[in-house]
Order: C-alpha cells, then sequence, then structure tokens
C-alpha cells in the first residue's frame, strides 16, 4: 500500500514539472562580448538578448553608465556604501560602462529583446562582465552565463624601446657630412621624380572615372552575391558582407570613417548630418542591429527576414544617396 502511494506520488510530480517549466522553456537567453581578449584602454561590446513567445511582465534593468571600481574584500564582508574618498583611493576603474541600449523586435509571434553595453576595461586579468538584471512576471531574477574578458597589457617585459645615444658633434664630423649628404641626395632625387611624374600626367591624358557611393554599394553587393548567400542559406557570409559593404558605403557618404565604429556612434553622427533625420536614423539603425544580432547574439534570421533585410539595406542607401545630393543642391 505504501509503495503504491509513492509510486502514484512520483508519476504525479513527472507530470507537473513540463507545467511548471513550459514557461522558461519558450525563453531563450543569449549573452556575448567581443572581442573576448584585447588590451588596456580597449572597448568591448557585450551583447545581451532574450528570445520568446511570452515576455510580457519581463524587466530588464541597464546598467548604470559611469566608473566601476573592483570590490575590496572589506566593502564586501561590511556591505557598506563607498563614499567619494575611498573610491578615489582605488585609482584605475576597472571599467567604464560608455553606453547601454536596449531593443525591442518582434517577428512571426517571437518576440525579442536585446542590450548592448559598450565598455571600456582598464586593469588587466580576467574580469566578469556587470550583471544585466533580468525578472519575470514574478519578480523571480532569471539567470544566464555571464561573460568574462581577458585584458593583457601592452609591454608584458615592460622593456624599454631601444634609443639610439644623440650624436655627438666632437669628433663625429665624417657621419654628419655623411648625413647632409643623404639629406641632399634624397631631395634631389625626389625633385626629378616628382618633375618625371608632372610631366608625364600632362603628356597621357586617362579620361577620369567617377562612381558615386550608391554605385560603388551596388556594385559591392553584385560582386559578393548577397542575395545568393541568403538562397543557399549562408547568413554568416550575407550579414559579414552587407555589414561591411553598407559601413563603406556610409562613410564615402557622409565622410567619416564608420568601418570601426558601433551601430550606435554612427546612429548618433547620421542624427548630427541629416536635419530632421532623427527617424531616418532609427531606421538604418534598426537595419544595421540585425547584423549585430546575428553576430554578437548567434541569433540565426529566417529567409525571409534576410530578404526583408536586404530590400530595406538598398533603400536605406538610395534614400540616404538622394538626401545628400538634394542637400548638395544636385539634380
Amino acid at each position: 500500500m505504501l509503495l503504491k502511494k509513492i509510486f502514484i506520488i512520483v508519476l504525479s510530480i513527472c507530470f507537473a514539472l513540463p507545467l511548471f517549466s513550459e514557461g522558461d522553456a519558450e525563453r531563450v537567453l543569449k549573452s556575448s562580448v567581443s572581442p573576448e581578449k584585447g588590451n588596456v584602454g580597449q572597448q568591448f561590446s557585450y551583447t545581451l538578448s532574450i528570445a520568446g513567445r511570452d515576455l510580457e511582465g519581463v524587466k530588464i534593468i541597464l546598467p548604470v553608465k559611469g566608473e566601476y571600481y573592483p570590490e575590496s574584500s572589506s566593502d564586501k564582508k561590511a556591505g557598506e556604501k563607498k563614499n567619494k574618498e575611498q573610491v578615489e583611493d582605488k585609482g584605475v576603474p576597472l571599467y567604464i560602462i560608455n553606453s547601454a541600449v536596449k531593443d525591442e523586435s518582434e517577428s512571426d509571434g517571437l518576440k525579442q529583446v536585446t542590450v548592448i553595453v559598450d565598455l571600456t576595461c582598464y586593469r588587466t586579468g580576467v574580469h566578469q562582465l556587470p550583471e544585466i538584471i533580468i525578472t519575470d512576471s514574478d519578480g523571480v531574477r532569471l539567470g544566464y552565463s555571464i561573460p568574462a574578458v581577458t585584458i593583457e597589457e601592452l609591454n608584458k617585459e615592460g622593456r624599454p624601446e631601444d634609443i639610439e645615444p644623440p650624436v655627438e658633434l666632437s669628433g663625429n664630423y665624417t657621419r654628419l657630412v655623411v648625413l647632409i649628404l643623404a639629406v641632399l641626395a634624397a631631395g634631389i632625387a625626389g625633385l626629378f621624380i616628382f618633375r618625371y611624374f608632372r610631366n608625364r600626367k600632362k603628356r597621357i591624358s586617362v579620361p577620369e572615372i567617377k562612381q558615386t557611393p550608391l554605385q560603388f554599394f551596388m556594385a559591392e553587393i553584385e560582386r559578393l552575391k548577397l542575395i545568393e548567400c541568403i538562397n543557399e542559406g549562408s547568413v554568416n557570409d550575407y550579414v559579414f558582407g552587407i555589414s561591411i559593404t553598407f559601413r563603406r558605403f556610409i562613410s564615402m557618404e557622409l565622410g567619416f570613417d564608420a568601418a570601426e565604429m558601433t551601430t550606435g556612434e554612427i546612429s548618433s553622427i547620421i542624427k548630427k548630418y541629416l536635419r530632421n533625420g532623427s527617424a531616418f536614423a532609427a531606421e538604418i539603425v534598426k537595419i544595421m542591429e540585425a547584423w549585430d544580432l546575428s553576430k554578437f547574439a548567434e541569433f540565426t534570421l529566417s529567409k525571409e527576414l534576410l530578404l526583408i533585410n536586404y530590400r530595406s539595406t538598398i533603400e536605406a542607401a538610395e534614400r540616404l544617396h538622394e538626401i545628400r545630393r538634394s542637400a548638395d543642391g544636385q539634380p
């Protein structure tokens, strides 16, 4: 009789477990940092995404911008608040959070919230990044694997650079004369080379082929065969190719280097370049964040979403080109 009761209880628990875990199983949390290793003073992009069909009640608390210092053992035991003098005594911060942004998107009933934190690290060693607090509708904190970064010294051995001692004027006239003659010879050779190419340029008249930034962009996406990458399921090739090509287009169109900038930095500059262009800048950021989501959060976009992103990118490039032409007074 006792064994029968135990069997019924165990069986009831087994049937009840899926009911309790169903809500959590529908939520997927992913975190990453890029790059995972760097040097002191280098910027890192820390990404966290949560996806699911029911994210109602899920709250995300973004990290506060500013300097963060490592906690000492006494701080951890006492749990006291740090005053200004304690912070100053610690000197170099562990890291500085430059910005923290949150983006929400939805596709085919699947909702996703992505948090991107831009931070700079200043202490060597392996450091765990700050936890981004996520709670469900009941206020229960949702845990995830917090990434860590490895910060290395620029000059680990501490060896000084080889410095040549200053030239002594007394007793070293030969070297000084040779140096002067070498400078004169280099100047004469440079003059002849300059005159040669100047005259050659006058003799040979080659028609200059001008290519607009938009023409360059369209030629590049054709050369990279990005539409074929989408049809073949090569998501990484598409995302990498379209991201690099669009950043080069923006650099050519607006006159600044967007290759090494984050999506948030590019958005801020576009708003300055375009009057009343906040809405359009937001559209461009939404397009680029889809690439960041695929690269950093490892979220695989469907073929339909990739095709929409492809067409939206071309339309954004054409619109940005027209805005710039109108601003310059070109027909």
